[in-house]
């Protein structure tokens, strides 16, 4: 069997330490005071140039490339509508989906609530806005449509509600006819 070679410690040959040619390069640091020099100079620069610059409106549609296109009522398409009371028995609500098929940005909108007799007869008209509500919720949120407008083919819940004393005595307990008879674009 072969034994491995090995080396005695006192046998390696004589290293000698080589001193490289390069130098270490000292970091120029900037002092403390330097860095706060430049900044304040930099902080005044930024100052003057923001004074100088003319002034923007901050909700200007012209600087955003946005222009106010007209909404029609034939736009918003109403589907899911359904019927719901008052806890108290004050007031019914008609609740659905609101669709936007126009190209404007819708902010507000009224529609035409017609109720019909047993015959199916037209029996009262009333005007109402639409009122926007929370995602799967019941609460109401004022003026939710004028702070968010509903955008081009966007759906959103809305919410109609109707005192008692607007329902005729002698409507047959069936969804109203809604008709969008107003809409406001932004």
């Amino acid at each position: 069997m072969a034994q491995p070679f090995r080396s005695h410690v006192n046998e390696r040959p004589n290293l000698t330490l080589v001193h490289g040619g390069r130098r270490r390069k000292r970091s120029r640091a900037i002092p403390l005071v330097g860095r706060i020099l430049t900044t304040v100079a930099a902080l005044l620069l930024l100052i003057i140039v923001l004074k100088f610059l003319p002034p923007v409106a901050r909700h200007s549609d012209v600087r955003a490339g946005r222009r106010t296109i007209p909404a029609d009522p034939s736009d918003l398409h109403l589907s899911s509508v359904q019927i719901s009371r008052a806890p108290d028995g004050r007031a019914v609500y008609l609740d659905g989906l609101v669709t936007n098929a126009g190209n404007g940005r819708v902010s507000q909108a009224g529609a035409n609530v017609g109720f019909h007799n047993a015959q199916g007869k037209l029996i009262a008209s009333v005007q109402k806005p639409l009122v926007g509500m929370k995602h799967g919720g019941t609460d109401l949120v004022d003026n939710e449509f004028a702070r968010n407008p509903i955008k081009p083919y966007e759906m959103r819940f809305f919410r109609v509600a109707l005192a008692v004393e607007e329902i005729p005595p002698t409507w047959n307990q069936e969804v109203p006819d809604l008709n969008i008879v107003e809409v406001k674009a932004k």
